[in-house]
């Protein structure tokens, strides 16, 4: 039989320097929060699923032959009780950077994320290398992350990003004075869930969508960022298995309309 599923999303994202006074030099604390209301009957989906992460980024001592090191310590939980039963993790990464010019940078390191979509369970490299090659042109290469902005006039910005496969994003921003954005752009994201009802404890609830977005961002003061946006989402799925290099259908959902706010402070 056939279920519908409404699938309204929230979330929350911040990143605060503990000692701001040592500018670069000091502690960060991260966090984010997102909830996911499926307002389902399915009975193989539960009502709601949420994520829960907090992190502390630092330094770790002075540069070594050119290279600073920093680290980060974290905890969160992903799943269909919040903060109950097996969907705790931890999160941890190492990593080193080292100019190699004026215009480009590299970096290397050990990251580990036990909800990441794929190989939850073991630190994976990090190496990347960041090439500035003007005001208007800059762009990343690496595992497992390649980027591109390109601003070649003050009212247009091309950008791309895609972390395989854990998201995707890229677009087109039309900047209209220094207070209005219009923009249109593609986003593709998995997500992990721990849920406690699954006899398998080994796998997890996985939920992917695609979307094609449009939208307008306005900034009343330059600290605050409102954005509202109207798209259609796509290839939205329910899936089940340990990562997602191995997973079984549990829900495919149909195409739908999507609609979303959004409002950014900076302090």
């Amino acid at each position: 039989a056939g279920f519908d599923y409404g699938m309204q999303f929230g979330g929350v994202r911040g990143r605060v320097k503990l000692l701001p006074k040592l500018g670069f030099k000091s502690p960060r604390l991260g966090f984010e929060a997102l909830y996911l209301d499926t307002d389902t009957l399915d009975p193989r989906i539960p009502d709601s699923l949420s994520e829960t992460a907090v992190a502390v980024g630092f330094g770790l001592g002075p540069p070594i032959a050119g290279w600073q090191l920093v680290g980060t310590l974290g905890v969160g939980f992903a799943g269909d009780n919040a903060y109950t039963g097996s969907g705790w993790y931890g999160l941890a990464s190492v990593s080193g950077f080292k100019a190699l010019s004026k215009k480009s940078f590299l970096s290397i390191g050990l990251d580990f994320d036990g909800n990441r979509v794929i190989w939850p369970d073991v630190p994976i490299p990090v190496v990347t290398w960041t090439y500035v090659q003007s005001e208007t042109l800059r762009w990343t290469v690496g595992f497992p992350i390649v980027s591109l902005t390109w601003d070649p006039v003050d009212w247009f910005t091309f950008d791309f990003s895609f972390i395989p496969p854990i998201r995707a994003r890229g677009g087109f921003t039309f900047h209209l004075g220094s207070k209005w954005d219009v923009f249109v752009r593609y986003r593709g994201a998995n997500f992990a869930f721990t849920v406690n009802s699954n006899p398998r404890d080994n796998e997890r609830l996985f939920y992917s969508e695609e979307r094609v977005e449009f939208g307008i961002t306005y900034r009343p003061t330059a600290k605050v960022e409102l954005t509202a946006i109207a798209g259609w989402a796509f290839e939205r799925r329910f899936r089940s298995g340990f990562d997602v290099r191995s997973t079984d259908n549990v829900a495919i959902l149909e195409k739908d309309a999507v609609f979303a706010i959004s409002c950014t402070f900076t302090f």
